[in-house]
């Protein structure tokens, strides 16, 4: 008698298990990106749960970050280039980027987006 109740058990767990992976799923999927702008390098950098996209700024990205649409419009290109086919940081860039890998993306996959600065900062004034 034990035996036919852990059966039913069983097959009743069983079951609801199969309904379960093949019902409707009806929750929410969702995700953060973070930017953090750089004053030092003047690189800004976006922020997933695994992965950190560094971006180097134009001279006139540089003085326009500093307004709300400035920012946005750099986020924007950012999210814009990112497609899979960048390169990860070399240990040079690493070392440049120190200060905010140990800041924001420790532990984190590094890439770059975009061509890289060969510039030094501009001033902003």
């Amino acid at each position: 008698m034990l035996q036919k109740i852990c059966l039913v058990a069983l097959v009743a767990c069983a079951t609801a298990q199969i309904f379960n992976l093949h019902g409707h799923h009806n929750h929410e999927e969702h995700g953060t990106f973070t930017f953090f702008y750089d004053s030092q390098s003047h690189y800004l950098v976006g922020r997933t749960t695994h992965t950190c996209y560094f971006m180097s700024l134009s001279p006139t990205e540089q003085h326009d970050v500093h307004t709300n649409s400035g920012l946005e419009q750099s986020e924007l290109k950012m999210i814009q280039m990112i497609g899979g086919g960048e390169d990860e940081l070399t240990s040079d860039q690493m070392l440049r980027h120190n200060h905010i890998i140990d800041r924001m993306c420790n532990h984190h996959t590094l890439y770059m987006v975009g061509p890289v600065s060969t510039v030094g900062p501009t001033p902003v004034g």
